[in-house]
């Protein structure tokens, strides 16, 4: 009796145990990923440049039509807010940016709002190489 109830324990801890590791998030980008709870982040920050993808529930692309999304880099103790354009299914921060290059730490905090749901943010430390 004892080691049917072993084996049923055993299926079930590897059954929980693959369960999780297929609701891992994957970065499709390349970049960093935060999930919240309507919303995937991925930011992609490279030298000249920082990406920002989201997707929702399903994992598909969110247009820039329906949600509201603003970002703010936090450097060295100012708050400074990022200009965001949307083109190709993600967002990206405008070369007026092109400051936040320059920086070798900061954190990029991103605040979103999807039409009929509470706002959602997420913070990702970013440095430059």
């Amino acid at each position: 009796m004892k080691k049917i109830l072993f084996f049923i324990l055993v299926c079930f801890t590897q059954v929980s145990i693959s369960a999780d590791a297929s609701s891992e998030i994957t970065a499709k980008y390349g970049g960093l990923v935060k999930k919240t709870e309507n919303t995937i982040f991925e930011v992609v920050h490279e030298k000249e440049r920082t990406n920002i993808y989201i997707t929702g529930r399903g994992e598909k692309n969110i247009s820039d039509q329906k949600l509201s999304l603003s970002a703010i880099a936090h450097v060295n103790g100012r708050k400074i807010p990022v200009e965001l354009s949307f083109a190709n299914n993600h967002y990206s921060a405008k070369p007026g940016n092109s400051y936040l290059q320059k920086e070798k730490n900061f954190v990029l905090m991103l605040t979103v709002t999807l039409p009929g749901s509470k706002t959602e943010t997420a913070e990702f430390n970013l440095t430059n190489h």
